[in-house]
Order: C-alpha cells, then structure tokens, then sequence
C-alpha cells in the first residue's frame, strides 16, 4: 500500500479520507527524485528524521505540490482492440519541484 511519507499526513493509496476513496480525490503519488541534491531537498521536506527517510521506496501525495509544480499533458491515443479513442491525462512533476509541507493540506494523523 502506497502512503505518503511527510509527516502528519494521513493519505493513502486504497484508503479513504472522510469517507471518499482517494480515487475520488484525485491523489496521484510521486516517488523520491533520483538525482541526489534533489533527493536531499525532498529528504529535508518531508518533516522526518533523516534516517527514517528512505527515498528508493518512498512517496509524497500530490496535496504536498502546488499547481505550478505540475506538467498536465492530455493523451489521446487508439485503442487497439476497437476503434475507439481513449483520452487521458499524464501528470508529471517538474524536474525543480520540491514538496511544500507549508500547506494546510496535511492533516494529523
């Protein structure tokens, strides 16, 4: 199960939060950077120990980014079994994003 790993926030991929999944919500999960000096930048974010953080396996919730902190890209692409078209969206952090845990989104657990 994917949680998100700042402190005091209760979100869970599969859970719910006040009664709504958080399919509903809209949650997406970013893991760690895999460039290091923006990994000690998240390591310093995320309100934790140094040494509890673990970014190889670690995730941060969307609540922790600003809207300007994201990529959005529509898809639209063929389903290959039919000759239906699929739309979508890809969301994807900015390479310079950091997680904001000044946010009031966090709640306590």
């Amino acid at each position: 199960m994917t949680y998100c790993c700042v402190a005091h926030c209760n979100k869970r991929q599969g859970g719910t939060l006040n009664g709504e999944s958080d399919f509903r919500r809209f949650i997406r999960w970013f893991r760690f950077p895999k460039k290091k000096a923006m990994q000690k930048k998240w390591v310093v974010r995320v309100l934790r120990r140094i040494a509890d953080v673990n970014p190889e396996s670690m995730s941060v919730c969307s609540e922790h980014f600003e809207d300007d902190d994201f990529v959005y890209r529509n898809l639209l692409e063929a389903d290959m079994f039919s000759d239906e078209l699929l739309v979508g969206h890809h969301i994807k952090l900015k390479d310079d994003a950091v997680p904001n845990t000044d946010r009031k989104t966090a709640t306590l657990r």
